[in-house]
């Protein structure tokens, strides 16, 4: 049962780290640190500026995902840093 235990505080852990540099998740992240208060349409748009090549679905699925493990908050339909 101790395997069980460990296995899963360590698959908490492993969720709150900051994900990989260079990735969708890691872009959206610094365009929010970078720019606090841009909506969704806004965040597609400066993460495509910034040379990351990847799809509107992708931008959004990442933004939504990084609001679930709380890097970033939505307020009025605006995105900040959590």
């Amino acid at each position: 049962i101790h395997e069980v235990l460990e296995a899963s505080a360590v698959s908490r852990a492993s969720s709150s780290k900051l994900p990989k540099q260079g990735s969708t998740p890691s872009e959206v992240i610094q365009v929010v640190k970078k720019r606090p208060g841009l909506t969704a349409t806004q965040i597609v748009e400066a993460v495509k500026e910034s040379g990351h090549k990847v799809p509107e679905g992708s931008i959004r699925t990442s933004i939504f995902r990084m609001r679930d493990r709380k890097f970033i908050i939505a307020r009025h339909g605006k995105w900040y840093p959590a």
